[in-house]
């Protein structure tokens, strides 16, 4: 952790019960880092229903002074059980992962087709 005049600190998490899934983008047509991009989880079966809906994440560059997240976005989520995780690129391109299963870091990149309106 980075702050303003006073020693920068380093936290560790030691928890590794498998609540997670982290999602890496990789654009072709919008932005080779996929900066921009919308990734939402949803419980599997239950793609954009607003019911079943766990997070959603901004795949960004810098959040605020002296800040920069990780490039990979991460969402907590029960150890049990499967997830949807749908991605928007900023090309309008939409990629749907069903069945994601938690402790898991997957890979998403962005097909090389625009996507119809």
């Amino acid at each position: 952790m980075v702050n303003w005049a006073v020693p920068n600190r380093v936290y560790r998490n030691d928890q590794n019960d498998q609540g997670f899934i982290k999602v890496r983008l990789a654009g072709t047509i919008s932005n080779r880092m996929a900066v921009g991009s919308l990734a939402r989880v949803y419980d599997a079966g239950f793609a954009e229903d607003r019911k079943h809906f766990r997070g959603v994440r901004e795949l960004r560059t810098a959040t605020g002074f002296c800040a920069q997240e990780a490039q990979e976005l991460h969402f907590g989520v029960p150890v049990s059980g499967a997830f949807d995780v749908v991605v928007n690129f900023p090309s309008g391109v939409k990629v749907v992962q069903r069945g994601v299963k938690p402790g898991q870091v997957i890979s998403i990149e962005e097909p090389n087709a625009v996507a119809k309106r």
